[in-house]
Protein backbone atom coordinates (compact mmCIF):
# COMPACT_ATOMS: atom_id res chain seq x y z
CA UNK A 1 0.00 0.00 0.00
CA UNK A 2 2.85 2.33 0.85
CA UNK A 3 3.74 2.08 -3.11
CA UNK A 4 0.47 2.99 -4.23
CA UNK A 5 0.61 6.58 -1.90
CA UNK A 6 4.04 7.54 -3.28
CA UNK A 7 2.95 7.38 -6.69
CA UNK A 8 -0.51 8.39 -6.12
CA UNK A 9 1.34 11.83 -4.59
CA UNK A 10 0.53 14.74 -7.39
CA UNK A 11 4.21 15.69 -7.50
CA UNK A 12 5.41 12.24 -7.95
CA UNK A 13 8.28 11.75 -10.25
CA UNK A 14 10.99 8.40 -10.57
CA UNK A 15 13.50 10.29 -12.67
CA UNK A 16 13.26 13.01 -10.04
CA UNK A 17 13.58 10.24 -7.01
CA UNK A 18 16.34 8.43 -8.94
CA UNK A 19 18.19 11.48 -9.61
CA UNK A 20 18.26 12.62 -5.88
CA UNK A 21 19.37 9.12 -5.04
CA UNK A 22 22.19 8.68 -7.93
CA UNK A 23 23.81 11.81 -6.53
CA UNK A 24 27.01 10.70 -7.95
CA UNK A 25 25.54 10.98 -11.38
CA UNK A 26 27.26 7.10 -11.66
CA UNK A 27 23.97 5.54 -13.56
CA UNK A 28 23.30 3.37 -10.34
CA UNK A 29 22.36 3.64 -6.95
CA UNK A 30 24.59 1.65 -4.42
CA UNK A 31 24.73 1.60 -0.27
CA UNK A 32 26.80 4.52 -0.21
CA UNK A 33 24.34 6.72 -2.03
CA UNK A 34 21.07 5.15 -0.32
CA UNK A 35 23.32 5.94 3.08
CA UNK A 36 23.70 9.63 2.01
CA UNK A 37 20.18 10.29 1.02
CA UNK A 38 18.77 8.67 4.76
CA UNK A 39 21.62 10.50 6.53
CA UNK A 40 20.15 13.55 4.70
CA UNK A 41 16.76 12.71 5.91
CA UNK A 42 17.44 12.13 9.03
CA UNK A 43 17.81 8.20 9.34
CA UNK A 44 20.67 6.41 9.96
CA UNK A 45 20.55 2.66 8.90
CA UNK A 46 22.50 0.19 9.40
CA UNK A 47 25.28 -1.18 6.72
CA UNK A 48 23.20 -4.45 6.92
CA UNK A 49 19.69 -2.79 6.61
CA UNK A 50 21.32 -0.81 3.79
CA UNK A 51 22.26 -3.97 2.01
CA UNK A 52 19.07 -5.74 2.51
CA UNK A 53 17.10 -2.58 1.04
CA UNK A 54 18.97 -2.92 -1.88
CA UNK A 55 18.86 -6.96 -2.64
CA UNK A 56 14.81 -5.80 -2.40
CA UNK A 57 15.08 -4.64 -5.55
CA UNK A 58 18.30 -5.79 -6.89
CA UNK A 59 17.31 -8.17 -10.22
CA UNK A 60 21.08 -9.13 -11.64
CA UNK A 61 22.54 -9.72 -7.88
CA UNK A 62 25.32 -6.56 -8.73
CA UNK A 63 25.10 -5.06 -5.06
CA UNK A 64 23.54 -1.64 -6.61
CA UNK A 65 20.29 -0.37 -8.69
CA UNK A 66 19.99 0.16 -12.49
CA UNK A 67 17.61 2.61 -13.28
CA UNK A 68 14.87 0.02 -14.01
CA UNK A 69 15.52 -1.80 -10.92
CA UNK A 70 15.45 1.24 -8.87
CA UNK A 71 11.38 2.05 -11.26
CA UNK A 72 10.61 -1.87 -11.02
CA UNK A 73 10.98 -1.85 -7.35
CA UNK A 74 9.36 1.60 -6.39
CA UNK A 75 6.13 1.30 -8.61
CA UNK A 76 3.24 -0.28 -7.51
CA UNK A 77 2.61 -3.92 -9.57
CA UNK A 78 -0.90 -3.09 -9.82
CA UNK A 79 -3.12 -0.41 -11.67
CA UNK A 80 -5.20 1.67 -9.26
CA UNK A 81 -7.01 4.95 -8.71
CA UNK A 82 -6.76 7.56 -5.59
CA UNK A 83 -10.42 6.09 -4.89
CA UNK A 84 -9.10 2.18 -4.79
CA UNK A 85 -6.35 3.54 -2.66
CA UNK A 86 -9.04 4.98 -0.14
CA UNK A 87 -10.45 1.63 -0.52
CA UNK A 88 -8.09 -0.32 0.60
CA UNK A 89 -7.32 1.48 3.41
CA UNK A 90 -10.94 1.43 4.73
CA UNK A 91 -11.01 -2.32 4.35
CA UNK A 92 -7.24 -2.61 5.25
CA UNK A 93 -7.91 -5.54 8.70
CA UNK A 94 -6.27 -4.06 11.80
CA UNK A 95 -4.20 -7.17 13.34
CA UNK A 96 -6.20 -8.72 15.83
CA UNK A 97 -5.17 -8.83 19.65
CA UNK A 98 -4.34 -12.40 21.34
CA UNK A 99 -5.72 -12.49 24.85
CA UNK A 100 -5.19 -15.24 27.73
CA UNK A 101 -4.26 -18.75 26.22
CA UNK A 102 -6.12 -19.01 22.67
CA UNK A 103 -4.11 -22.03 21.65
CA UNK A 104 -5.13 -23.95 24.75
CA UNK A 105 -8.03 -25.78 23.28
CA UNK A 106 -8.47 -28.50 26.05
CA UNK A 107 -11.22 -27.34 28.20
CA UNK A 108 -10.64 -27.52 32.15
CA UNK A 109 -12.80 -27.97 35.44
CA UNK A 110 -12.96 -24.18 35.59
CA UNK A 111 -13.61 -22.99 32.09
CA UNK A 112 -16.17 -25.79 31.73
CA UNK A 113 -17.65 -25.19 35.08
CA UNK A 114 -17.91 -28.50 35.82
CA UNK A 115 -16.16 -30.48 39.21
CA UNK A 116 -13.72 -32.77 38.37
Amino acid sequence: MLKQELASAYDFNLDACYKVLDDCNFGFIDTSNLKRFLVKCCIYASDALLISIIRRMDLDADARLSKREFFDGIQPLENFTKGSLTEMKKSAKKPTRVTGSAFNTRKTAASTGKRP
